[in-house]
């Protein structure tokens, strides 16, 4: 193996090293996101079958983004979605849980036969965000 090879090699782990530190170093400053996905209690719906509304909905599947602002000077402040962040899956009981870097996110509700739901969330530091989902039929 020629030196060149070598000293590539271990810049590359040296990087890599670095960027290990660099997370651990930021674990300690996540915040958590928990929440419920329930089946949302319309009227008419209600009428029509209403021991199913406001149940747990299993299996929901969440995205989540990160925010990018539209115009630096803008008040109120406007944003639009960027990257996603995040994606998992509720459990049997609908509840959900994850953590991520302080900052503010959207976070998108994905369950087959209801309307996608979505909100905005702001994560702080060692804190618990509460983002429960009611989740209505289309």
């Amino acid at each position: 193996m020629s030196k060149s090879r070598i000293l590539r090699i271990a810049c590359v782990l040296a990087v890599m090293i670095a960027a290990l530190g660099v997370i651990a170093a930021c674990a300690g400053q996540e915040g958590t996101v928990q929440g419920t996905v329930t089946q949302a209690r319309d009227a008419q719906q209600s009428l029509e079958d209403p021991a199913n509304f406001g149940q747990p909905v299993a299996e929901a599947r969440i995205v989540v983004y990160g925010l990018n602002r539209v115009e630096e000077f803008s008040e109120p402040e406007v944003y639009r979605k960027g990257l996603i962040v995040y994606k998992g899956t509720a459990g049997e009981d609908g509840t959900f849980s994850f953590t991520l870097a302080p900052g503010k996110y959207i976070t998108e509700i994905w369950v087959n036969g209801y309307e996608v739901g979505n909100r905005q969330v702001e994560v702080k530091s060692g804190r618990t965000t509460v983002a429960d989902f009611n989740v209505k039929l289309p």
